[in-house]
């Protein structure tokens, strides 16, 4: 087992053997929808996204190691909160506590996630390269309703195995557009975040972007009811070292 051990740090994590890459990434989001019933079996639907404001901005944190085999290995932080208010038309029960319709309700909700990619490059050509994976992602999600000196929350920091795909369509020496996919499906819970953008290089280090990111999740467990879509605009800076 110990040289087993031995002979993957060596194939896959000789430092001589790899490239490794940082990118920074931000933008604008716009929330197209987000319903949510908490708990789902006696709480009340509601939709912040026609609370105000509606649009934030987020970042994204991304490395990502080129080893040897094909294999490569990311990274990534992404940081997405939102702060709202509401007069609702209606009484709302959301984690047991009634928030009344007859004052203003503040919303936070925080999106925040870590993710780590493992994925192996299947085409490798000179135009098109592709990319397939697994995706772990830990949520760091909460929902808090405050109301005057009435406050409750709920708390989401489960762990989600997706499956990925990316790639990119090389235009010139100079000029790509890259994809990247991480998907889900099961009877509770589809998810899906996709981006693609294009992405320009300034020189062998140095690299700018501008895309489109994309996530859908749909949720339906005893514990909460979610349906969401998130849009989001952005630019891209990434340095090769």
């Amino acid at each position: 087992m110990k040289i087993l051990v031995v002979f993957f740090l060596i194939l896959f994590f000789n430092p001589l053997a790899f490239s490794f890459f940082i990118e920074f990434e931000g933008g604008r989001v716009k929330i197209l929808k987000n319903q949510l019933k908490i708990p789902n079996d006696s709480g009340t639907r509601f939709d912040t996204s026609l609370s105000r404001p509606n649009e934030f901005y987020y970042y994204n944190v991304s490395s990502l190691f080129n080893l040897p085999r094909n294999f490569s290995l990311r990274f990534l932080y992404s940081s997405l909160i939102f702060d709202q208010s509401k007069l609702f038309s209606d009484d709302i029960l959301f984690e047991g506590e009634t928030f009344s319709k007859s004052s203003e309700t503040e919303i936070y909700s925080k999106f925040n996630s870590y993710q780590f990619t493992i994925r192996y490059q299947f085409i490798g050509g000179s135009f098109l390269t592709t990319y397939i994976g697994l995706t772990g992602k830990i949520n760091d999600h909460q929902i808090r309703l405050t109301q005057g000196n009435k406050k409750k929350y709920h708390i989401d920091s489960g762990y989600i195995p997706l499956f990925y795909f990316g790639g990119g369509l090389k235009l010139t020496d100079f000029l790509s557009v890259l994809f990247d996919f991480d998907v889900v499906g099961s009877s509770q819970l589809q998810f899906a975040e996709g981006s693609t953008r294009i992405h320009a290089k300034y020189n062998s280090k140095v690299g700018f972007g501008w895309g489109y990111r994309v996530i859908l999740k749909e949720l339906d467990n005893n514990n909460i009811f979610q349906s969401s879509l998130i849009s989001c605009y952005n630019f891209s800076f990434d340095y090769r070292f």
